[in-house]
């Protein structure tokens, strides 16, 4: 086969496709064009997720107009000049692609003035230049993108629905919000406001615009100037978890970032203070001379290389365990209230907590001293018949381990039971056993008023019927507010923060089987913690009422709830044989 040189138009075609992946990464590369541009005001409008229209607005330097044509030519840029260049990256862009790719498979218009000059219009469709005129516009550049993909079906087809690529665009833009607190971003959807930021500088002013006030109320200030590193941010105490990384928003030098070497770092700062699937709030932006990072390792730049990982790593770590060791948790005591079985707040290193099983209710007790370990106590136990005989009895229950785990021997060996996982599936059984029976919500005597998104306001009313099906009944009562006014009868006190777990549940996984899955979220935040001090009767009452369960070896979320070391197994690992000898063990 003879080679050929590809076609101009073919080549842009290829080049847009590393670089425009779907309308979200349109509106990535025209956020970093507003901000080199110096904009302080940057409003984002698109229809469709995007597919059909994206307008990007600002109050830049606008482009001059000899300049406009060279700007949708690939490789055009103002940026950088030398090859010494791509080692002190000063701006979001720098490779003078982002215009030529997204002219090549949209039909673009621009209208772009700078200050105190004549205002330009020029139209791309396909890649080809085909108007340029004078027009009346204010200073800045406003851009609209229609009908993304309209010469690539193949491309097009492969795009998700509207409502996904309108998550996609709104996450990217709230990214952008947090990174630039004193640039006032605005997004809009079909023209609806969904936030504006006020632009003032403050990332907690800009995550409240953005997320709403129920959202950044609990998280903490963290900030750190050295001589080579800043960091600025906040992060969400261990009382305050999620169920996935994505409220973890990290950002170097402004540019939002996915780095698995800060999320280790996050990971080891946190260490001992979560459970394995719950992840902290976190939102930083690390500042680093430029010619300590490589920013040029990935075609829509959401990765980067630190020149000293070590010290990146180590810096992040001991910020966050600093900042996590002088948060005054006495504070949070008053959600522990002991008429509420949902403890979404418990101040474990403060005070025991114990747990009163026939009610599943959280009990929070005075610091005590540790008893000794328990003799044992013989229980007499008989498991249900739906429940794997691999229990028998009689049971003793030794005693707590590491304030974590509880010991217990049969006659064939030591069982190892995790007490949070344990609770966690009677708490799940004896819930999914009411709410087949009835939805078991009551009036609240004060309803509750829920300050949040706009967004997240509209999926709530989206979702009402799924919430009511789990005893909620609310109204909207503003833009960007709810109310709630009944709520499910075993979580009173904590309405709020289970509204606010199911909203993380509806907005970033929204299951099949909903339901399920927050009957899951309850019971895992009800159940008694890793580090909760139990009495000897309290794990004598919780394995009893473990091994009654239906399918008592899982939590719901299918890790094992208890663990055999067999009389076979400690001699081996103890190395004992039977000696022939007498017929003794040696």
């Amino acid at each position: 086969m003879k080679i050929h040189l590809l076609d101009e138009h073919l080549i842009n075609k290829i080049a847009a496709g590393e670089v425009i992946e779907r309308p979200a990464s349109v509106v990535k590369e025209l956020i970093d064009n507003a901000l080199d541009a110096q904009a302080t005001r940057i409003e984002i409008n698109y229809v469709n997720g995007g597919i059909d229209i994206i307008e990007v607005e600002d109050n830049g330097h606008g482009i001059e107009e000899g300049d406009l044509p060279l700007a949708f030519m690939r490789h055009a840029t103002s940026k950088i000049a030398l090859e010494a260049d791509l080692h002190n990256i000063l701006t979001m862009g720098f490779r003078g692609e982002a215009l030529p790719s997204i002219a090549s498979v949209a039909r673009v218009e621009i209208f772009t003035c700078p200050p105190d000059n004549t205002g330009m219009y020029a139209f791309f469709e396909g890649g080809v230049h085909k108007a340029m005129e004078t027009a009346s516009c204010p200073p800045g550049t406003r851009i609209k993108v229609r009908d993304l993909f309209f010469n690539t079906p193949a491309r097009r087809k492969f795009l998700k629905s509207p409502v996904t690529e309108s998550n996609h665009i709104h996450d990217l833009v709230c990214r952008y919000a947090l990174a630039w607190p004193e640039v006032s971003f605005t997004l809009k959807n079909n023209r609806k406001i969904y936030f504006k930021t006020p632009g003032n500088g403050s990332i907690r002013d800009a995550a409240t615009a953005v997320y709403g006030s129920e959202f950044v109320k609990t998280l903490l200030d963290i900030s750190y100037t050295g001589s080579s590193y800043k960091v600025e941010g906040m992060i969400s105490p261990p009382e305050v978890t999620r169920q996935n990384r994505r409220s973890q928003l990290l950002f170097v030098n402004k540019r939002p970032v996915r780095s698995s070497l800060l999320y280790k770092a996050i990971d080891t700062a946190y260490q001992g203070l979560l459970l394995s699937r719950e992840y902290p709030i976190v939102i930083l932006n690390l500042t680093v001379p430029p010619d300590m990072v490589d920013v040029n390792v990935h075609p829509q730049k959401w990765e980067v290389r630190f020149a000293d990982e070590k010290q990146v790593f180590n810096l992040i770590k001991e910020l966050i365990a600093d900042r996590l060791s002088r948060h005054d948790r006495s504070a949070l005591i008053a959600w522990d209230k002991p008429r509420h079985s949902f403890n979404a707040f418990a101040s474990r290193p403060v005070s025991h907590t114990a747990v009163d099983y026939a009610t599943g209710e959280l009990l929070l007790n005075e610091p005590a001293a540790i008893e000794p370990l328990y003799t044992g106590h013989h229980l007499d136990i008989s498991p249900a018949p739906a429940a794997s005989p691999e229990i028998s009895s009689p049971v003793k229950v030794l005693g707590q381990l590491l304030q974590s785990y509880i010991l217990v021997e049969t006659g064939d060996g030591l069982w190892i039971i995790d007490q949070h996982a344990a609770h966690e599936r009677i708490l799940f059984n004896r819930l999914h056993q009411q709410y087949q029976q009835a939805i078991p919500s009551s009036d609240l005597l004060f309803p509750i008023t829920l300050n949040i998104s706009t967004r997240q306001a509209d999926i709530l009313d989206r979702e009402r019927e799924k919430l009511e099906m789990l005893g909620f009944v609310f109204d909207r009562v503003g833009p960007a507010s709810i109310l709630i006014r009944q709520a499910p009868s075993q979580i009173q006190g904590q309405e709020g923060e289970v509204i606010m777990e199911f909203l993380d549940l509806l907005e970033n996984e929204n299951p099949s089987d909903f339901r399920r899955e927050a009957m899951i979220r309850i019971a895992c935040r009800q159940a008694i913690k890793a580090g909760d001090y139990m009495s000897v009767s309290e794990m004598q009452a919780l394995v009893k009422d473990l091994i009654s369960q239906e399918d008592y070896q899982h939590c719901p979320h299918g890790r094992p709830t208890l663990m055999k070391i067999g009389q076979n197994d400690l001699e081996r690992m103890f190395k004992r044989v039977l000696a022939h000898q007498g017929g003794r063990r040696n």
